[in-house]
């Protein structure tokens, strides 16, 4: 996976390995389950909001970020990593909740 969600940058004088929006999405998500288990929701909280900006600039598809995990964590997790996409792809369907179709915002 290192290698697949990785990409080599240049940083003054040096080139450093970097992972890719999918890469860090992917290890968020990885670790959710465990975030959850400990009680550290809040730190949840900040991974899924993460995930979900990630999201917004690399719009990879859940079934590819699921397939990748399914290896690496048990289908009872899997499929709870799968509501949490569908929640987020709710959220992401928010951003025009305030729009007003057709009508000024002063009226």
């Amino acid at each position: 996976m290192a290698a697949s969600h990785s990409i080599s940058k240049r940083f003054l004088d040096a080139t450093l390995r970097c992972a890719t929006p999918e890469g860090i999405i992917l290890l968020k998500l990885f670790a959710l389950p465990s975030l959850y288990r400990q009680g550290q929701v809040d730190r949840a909280d900040l991974y899924e909001t993460d995930i979900l900006q990630l999201l917004r600039i690399d719009p990879v598809t859940d079934e590819k970020l699921l397939t990748q995990l399914e290896s690496h964590v048990s289908e009872t997790d899997l499929k709870a990593l799968a509501e949490v996409l569908c929640d987020l792809r709710k959220r992401m369907g928010n951003s025009d909740r305030f729009r007003e179709s057709g009508r000024s915002a002063q009226s």
